[in-house]
């Protein structure tokens, strides 16, 4: 069956993950899905899923061989942006254009600002521009965390289920009618 005209099929696949080193991407922030780590599973991962407004050549995918390689991509891609604690404004921009790329020094370099831990990186600093500020969340359309669900996230808090209380106890109460107030 052919898909009516001005019709696309949409699903929550994407083509690659954006790259930052690679350069900038123009894109529309759509929803968001988070995971345990893969380096770290006591810690989330925040994967943006997001809409080409313009061909990104930064888009890095897997082949069957399990190796990168740069992925061509067209208007209306649905492209992954793993999230950095360094690009936290895009928070707010769901469903608004934006332009994504490194914060750079008058030399060039990447912009970056010292962890409050010691031994760790500094983080990496984003610029994150848009022509308005629609103060919307982006969604979490699929939360897979386990081993991660009690640390909160730039989308989300710590997973109901990982903050819940033991069931009250039922002392006192038998297993007959005459227990029931009413």
């Amino acid at each position: 069956m052919a898909t009516k005209e001005g019709y696309k099929k949409r699903g929550t696949d994407v083509v690659g993950f954006w790259n930052p080193d690679l350069g900038e991407i123009h894109c529309i922030p759509r929803a968001a899905k988070l995971f345990d780590s893969q380096l770290q599973k006591s810690k989330p991962s925040t994967l943006l899923l997001c809409e080409l407004v313009e061909p990104c050549s930064a888009i890095v995918a897997k082949d069957e061989d399990d190796d990168s390689q740069l992925v061509t991509t067209k208007i209306g891609d649905l492209v992954g942006i793993w999230a950095k604690p360094g690009m936290a404004s895009i928070k707010m921009l769901c469903n608004e254009p934006c332009l994504i790329q490194y914060e750079r020094n008058p030399d060039g370099s990447v912009k970056t600002k010292a962890m409050r831990v010691k031994g760790m990186n500094p983080m990496k600093l984003f610029d994150v521009s848009s022509a308005k500020n629609p103060m919307r969340v982006i969604p979490v359309i699929e939360d897979a965390r386990n081993e991660s669900a009690g640390v909160n996230t730039l989308l989300a808090s710590a997973k109901a289920s990982a903050k819940r209380a033991e069931p009250a106890s039922a002392v006192g109460v038998g297993n007959d009618d005459d227990d029931v107030p009413f």
